[in-house]
């Protein structure tokens, strides 16, 4: 969890799950991540950018 308080522009915090093969969900080396938040603005992807900057490389992302 990212909480808000340390990211002084956002009001909500910013959760991360992860899962991997360990899990039986991934293929060996690969890690599927969910970040979310409460959206509060019509750019849901920014608002999203301090819990994805902790995961680079990323191969593949989809925001809904």
């Amino acid at each position: 969890m990212v909480e808000a308080r340390s990211l002084n522009a956002y009001v909500v915090d910013i959760y991360v799950s992860c899962v991997s093969s360990a899990h039986s969900v991934t293929s060996k080396g690969f890690h599927l991540v969910i970040v979310s938040t409460t959206v509060e603005t019509d750019d849901p992807e920014a608002e999203l950018t301090p819990g994805l900057d902790l995961l680079a490389p990323i191969k593949e992302k989809y925001v809904y």
